[in-house]
């Protein structure tokens, strides 16, 4: 089985759809790491289009998606991330917001670990050596030797030799007798100095990874966002990947 694993759309409508185009037809499923919604113009047709590829049951909740149900977790966030989850809450329905409420924030399917952040905190960033050996550490304790996971934006493979490289477009082959953590990247807000969306196609036949980048048209979600009256600035940032 192909599993297309994806993560931290916010609302890109744009960038989403061209990940969709991409995989559809290709794959057998579509898993989702959290925050469908937050910083993005496009969060009701983000949602439907989660909804309809992945279902209440191969969707995890990010933290963005959790204020979403309950502002109060906003409390959290700086200034302008919060502003677009107030911002979100006028321009969604109530059944996006029961969807969003549907999602579990893990999943655990045929030995594999599918979350937003991390295994200890669901809000951990995981992006040095001791927060990955935290969570490889609780995911041997677990039985379990690969984790999905979201939330920085960074496309990453963390194992216990440390970082691992990453070649796009190109078979990654897992060793049976490593423990790895292992994320996609963002399909609307990458923050890895690259305008590109990235996701990753998961072959359980072969454990191989393939992580891909792919240009959208970043012009007409800054246009959007501008236009819509969310912060320039999170237009901006798209076109620099920060």
């Amino acid at each position: 089985m192909v599993i297309a694993i994806f993560s931290d759309i916010h609302s890109n409508l744009e960038a989403l759809e061209v990940f969709f185009n991409q995989v559809y037809g290709k794959v057998d499923r579509y898993i989702c790491l959290g925050d469908i919604v937050g910083y993005g113009p496009d969060p009701s047709p983000c949602i439907s289009i989660v909804r309809n590829i992945c279902g209440a049951e191969w969707a995890v909740k990010g933290n963005h998606d959790r204020a979403l149900i309950s502002p109060k977790e906003t409390s959290n966030f700086n200034f302008v991330a919060a502003e677009a989850i107030f911002w979100t809450l006028d321009r969604v329905s109530e059944t996006d917001i029961e969807y969003i409420k549907s999602l579990s924030d893990v999943i655990d399917y045929n030995g594999y670990i599918f979350t937003h952040g991390g295994l200890i905190d669901i809000d951990e960033y995981i992006t040095s050596i001791s927060s990955a050996t935290r969570n490889l550490n609780r995911l041997s304790r677990l039985g379990k030797r690969i984790m999905f996971y979201g939330h920085t934006h960074i496309p990453a493979i963390w194992s216990s030799k440390g970082f691992q490289p990453i070649e796009y477009g190109k078979k990654i082959y897992l060793d049976k007798n490593e423990l790895y953590l292992i994320n996609p990247g963002s399909i609307g807000q990458p923050r890895d100095n690259s305008p590109l969306g990235s996701y990753l196609l998961f072959d359980e036949s072969d454990t191989s990874v393939v992580f891909r980048r792919f240009e959208y048209n970043v012009r007409e979600t800054y246009r959007k966002i501008t236009s819509r009256g969310l912060p320039e600035y999170l237009g901006r940032r798209l076109m620099f990947g920060v």
